[in-house]
């Protein structure tokens, strides 16, 4: 009976060993699933965070890109250098983006109001600033750019300052609405190559070899009545 009985506390403190054991294990196991879940959330979120980045970051270079053909037609082909290329890009911007909001119509008809109204802008400005050359047109460009500026600033009626406009509509192809990076990085990319065929075929037209007679000799061009 003793030695029955001994046995019988031997198995149960060994039995409690084992149990508790087996607890402490799947407490840790329950633990390192825990940390591993953990883990795996944060590398997607991670993930998630520089795509998202990677993506706007291509939005932002093809509309620079856009902004830079145009940029070269005038500095890489006429010769001619203007710091006031960003104020033009603005006015651009706050048309297409006024229109499509405040007049409810299609980005499209945005984009070519945009374009309309930023030539008749720089055809006024174009007119007197031709009179001048060299350093005195540049610093007339510049007046321009810090005129454009001042005004997106304190116009907040039009502009609403440097808070920008809110509530842009989102384009809309058909019955497909541009929403999210993906689309829009589709968008932006298929407006950059519409945007380099058509300075492409404008460079190699009989406009485009003007503009490069233009920055070789500007007076021969005048004379040859160009």
């Amino acid at each position: 009976v003793r030695i029955t009985g001994a046995c019988r506390v031997v198995a149960g403190a060994r039995g409690r060993r084992i149990r508790d054991s087996y607890r402490n294990t799947c407490d840790r196991l329950f633990r390192r699933k825990g940390y591993v879940r953990q883990a795996v959330s944060r590398s997607c979120l991670r993930g998630v965070s520089t795509l998202s980045y990677v993506l706007n970051f291509l939005i932002i270079a093809g509309i620079y890109s856009i902004l830079s053909l145009s940029l070269n037609l005038l500095i890489g082909y006429v010769g001619v250098f203007s710091l006031s290329h960003a104020a033009l890009f603005g006015i651009g911007a706050y048309v297409s983006a006024l229109v499509t909001k405040e007049l409810d119509f299609p980005w499209l008809l945005g984009m070519l109001g945009a374009a309309l109204v930023t030539g008749i802008a720089g055809s006024l400005v174009a007119g007197p600033a031709l009179r001048i050359a060299g350093d005195y047109y540049i610093v007339a460009s510049y007046a321009l750019q810090v005129i454009a500026y001042t005004a997106f600033m304190n116009l907040t009626n039009i502009t609403q300052g440097p808070a920008g406009l809110a509530g842009i509509p989102r384009p809309q192809i058909l019955d497909f609405r541009v929403a999210g990076p993906v689309p829009y990085v589709v968008l932006t990319t298929a407006c950059v190559l519409v945007a380099l065929g058509v300075a492409w075929r404008l460079a190699h037209s009989p406009f485009g070899r003007v503009l490069r007679a233009i920055s070789e000799d500007e007076v021969a061009v005048t004379a040859l009545g160009k």
